[in-house]
């Protein structure tokens, strides 16, 4: 089963946007983006251009930011899954990849 607990659509946000949570929290996390972002994992930056996709599991480290002053949006959905095809590492977690374009 799979329990959204919130989501947004083409969220905007401003040129100093940042988003960071700690590894207390139980949902997952997947993000689209439509704007060149700046992920940070495991203290390293990671540039990615529009079009990136990330999936973070429970317990993990967040945090992402806009990427040079520029203004920000994605979609996102936060949710709470015990679904195998989730939770059993067929989708890689806490890394960055590029999807296609919407």
């Amino acid at each position: 089963m799979i329990k959204i607990e919130c989501a947004e659509s083409l969220t905007a946000h401003n040129a100093n946007f940042i988003y960071k949570n700690d590894n207390s929290h139980e949902w997952w996390l997947l993000i689209q983006t439509h704007s060149t972002t700046c992920f940070y994992i495991d203290g390293e930056e990671i540039i990615m251009p529009e079009n990136t996709a990330i999936l973070y599991p429970p317990h993990s480290e967040i945090m992402y930011r806009a990427y040079n002053n520029e203004p920000f949006s994605d979609y996102w959905v936060r949710f709470f899954t015990d679904e195998t095809f989730v939770t059993n590492g067929m989708i890689p977690t806490a890394t960055p990849f590029k999807t296609m374009q919407s």
